[in-house]
């Protein structure tokens, strides 16, 4: 985590969820889930990998990265 308390140090990828109510950060720091409406943290996910790309898919999101094992699967927030 950043000083300021958050994860990510920069952010290189947004995708909102189908409903629109959900929205997840990917970046240098990992991967954060928010509700849109009230813009809290529900989820973070130190990945110790830059995440350079983020989608989500009918169970859950979808992230890659430039490393190793490049892309990663996480269920529903």
């Amino acid at each position: 985590m950043n000083g300021d308390g958050s994860l990510l140090e920069t952010v290189t990828s947004v995708a909102f969820d189908e409903s629109g109510k959900f929205a997840a950060f990917g970046g240098k720091g990992g991967l954060v889930v928010t509700t849109v409406k009230e813009w809290g943290a529900t989820a973070s996910i130190k990945t110790g990998k830059p995440i350079s790309g983020v989608g989500w898919t009918q169970t859950g999101i979808a992230t890659c990265s430039d490393k190793e094992r490049a892309i990663s699967f996480y269920g529903t927030p």
